[in-house]
């Protein structure tokens, strides 16, 4: 992958709201280190990553978005637990009010029709398997507009978490997944995950 504008952006938007999360574990001068070594440990893992096809691939951002998670994690050099990196991201997600606006804007059409041609088309693409470690899905049309299923059987997220020997997170990320379709404005029902072996993840949004 390449650290571009994209990157920034993302390190930017995220870096305020860890820094405020860290700095309940750790004093000031310990949670700046922790960022400073951080931000080249971001550098370092997204360069070393496999592109996925860039600001086309809307998964992007959620690989860009693990990758500083990772960073972090790493830059504690054993100080951070994983337990403690799952109690920021969930805190982070459910106090942030420009994630929450992000999320609503950037998922405004997910219950249309037009939305939803479009996502079924990311998924074929997807089944092609042109870069090895993107997200690989299947969309399901549910019976009205007002919810439908996405299948994942291979997933970015997983993939980078492996590649950096931090797996004991990805639970910790899938958690997410519901805070996320809260703000989506969706009640999410899932039963399976990648994370826990189940060769899927299997995601059914009901629109609320």
């Amino acid at each position: 992958m390449k650290y571009d504008i994209h990157a920034r952006i993302v390190w930017s938007f995220l870096k305020k709201d860890f820094k405020n999360e860290l700095e309940v574990y750790y004093n000031n001068k310990t949670t700046k280190d922790i960022l400073k070594k951080a931000k080249k440990n971001y550098k370092k893992i997204i360069l070393r990553s496999p592109y996925i096809g860039g600001i086309k691939n809307p998964f992007t951002t959620n690989i860009l978005t693990g990758a500083m998670v990772v960073s972090i994690y790493k830059a504690g050099d054993g100080m951070i637990k994983s337990q403690d990196v799952g109690n920021m991201l969930t805190n982070i997600f459910e106090k942030s009010s420009k994630i929450k606006i992000y999320i609503k804007i950037k998922s405004k059409n997910y219950f249309t029709h037009e939305w939803q041609i479009k996502r079924n088309q990311l998924s074929k693409k997807s089944r092609i398997r042109k870069y090895k470690s993107n997200f690989v899905s299947e969309f399901i049309y549910g019976p009205s507009v007002n919810e439908y299923g996405v299948n994942f059987y291979e997933c970015g997220i997983c993939k980078l978490f492996s590649q950096e020997k931090v797996t004991e997170l990805i639970p910790y990320m899938c958690k997410l997944d519901f805070i996320i379709s809260n703000y989506m404005g969706a009640y999410l029902q899932r039963t399976k995950t990648l994370a826990n072996g189940d060769g899927v993840c299997n995601f059914w949004y009901l629109k609320k």
